[in-house]
């Protein structure tokens, strides 16, 4: 059935309103720059990728290592949004330890395989040139990340020019909105094949 001024008047509740024309963008652009000399603004380094497996494309793989700044970068695969499961970091990971990255993982998905804080600290904010993340559910991988404090860590290390990547949901988890499916009941956690 197609969308009738009804049917979007029901919706209306549920659209964010809030945003601008590019002319408006290209305007406040223009007044950055002229700002830009007396700040020191940081802004994030993200490679995001619609599908996970874009990350084992070379020319994403050679991005976020330039962005990294160091010739083979320290990796942290955050594998929440796919349930910390192996054969997703596998894919997620390949490329990069085939050009001799080393790479650590974070799992948080479950009580038991969360780190301290302390332990979280050191690898996401002193440890990492680059975090990682999974496809999979974005929903899942944001509340758990809230929960643990890793939210916070990984804002930290983006700040401190730490490289945010991931394809499809480890895309999407770095802004502050998405468009996601993580609600919808075949999104759920899967068995690991």
């Amino acid at each position: 059935m197609p969308a009738t001024a009804s049917h979007l008047d029901a919706l209306e509740e549920h659209v964010d309103t809030d945003f601008v024309i590019a002319d408006d963008v290209l305007q406040m652009a223009a007044l950055d720059e002229e700002c830009a000399e007396n700040a020191e603004e940081v802004f994030p380094k993200i490679v995001a990728c619609g599908r996970t497996e874009t990350l084992q494309m070379q020319a994403i793989v050679d991005k976020v290592v330039e962005l990294s700044g160091a010739d083979l970068p320290k990796v942290l695969y955050v594998g929440t949004a796919s349930f910390d499961r192996t054969d997703r970091y596998n894919v997620c990971t390949k490329k990069f330890r085939e050009i001799g990255c080393e790479i650590r993982r974070l799992d948080v998905s479950e009580l038991d395989t969360v780190p301290t804080m302390d332990e979280m600290k050191k690898v996401v904010t002193e440890w990492a040139d680059v975090i990682m993340g999974s496809g999979g559910n974005t929903l899942h991988a944001l509340l758990r990340w809230k929960d643990v404090g890793l939210d916070l860590l990984m804002k930290e290390a983006s700040l401190k020019g730490v490289v945010l990547c991931g394809g499809s949901a480890g895309a999407g988890c770095w802004f502050s909105s998405l468009h996601t499916d993580s609600l919808r009941p075949d999104n759920m956690k899967n068995k690991e094949h």
